[in-house]
């Protein structure tokens, strides 16, 4: 999970910088690539909430959501992240354990101290 690391990194730094000047993050952006970005955004969501659905466990809101990938603000970053934390879902643990979407999300998310 080397690689979960480095994407922390990354992350903290992106929000750090995010949190600075919100406003001027996003307008720069625009409108039509925020649209774009909401949608990856909502990927995220259903994959999370199909999870939390089967273990009986309550559904994340959009902005709960959200809120965890402010710091990739790059559509191709949401792309490629996905495709881990789906990947890494179809993986096993060390004790023959099927990993999840959501500890690979969550996991990654996790800003270090």
């Amino acid at each position: 999970m080397d690689h979960l690391t480095s994407i922390s990194d990354i992350l903290k730094e992106r929000l750090e910088a995010f949190q600075k000047n919100p406003e001027k993050a996003l307008i720069e952006k625009g409108k039509d690539y925020n649209k774009k970005w909401a949608e990856g955004v909502k990927c995220f969501q259903v994959a999370i909430n199909d999870e939390r659905k089967r273990e009986g466990q309550t559904e994340l809101a959009f902005i709960a959501v959200r809120q965890k990938l402010v710091g990739l603000q790059e559509i191709d970053d949401l792309r490629w992240f996905y495709y881990h934390c789906k990947k890494y879902a179809k993986t096993k643990d060390k004790i023959g354990k099927w990993n999840t979407f959501n500890k690979c999300f969550f996991g990654a998310l996790k800003l270090k101290k």
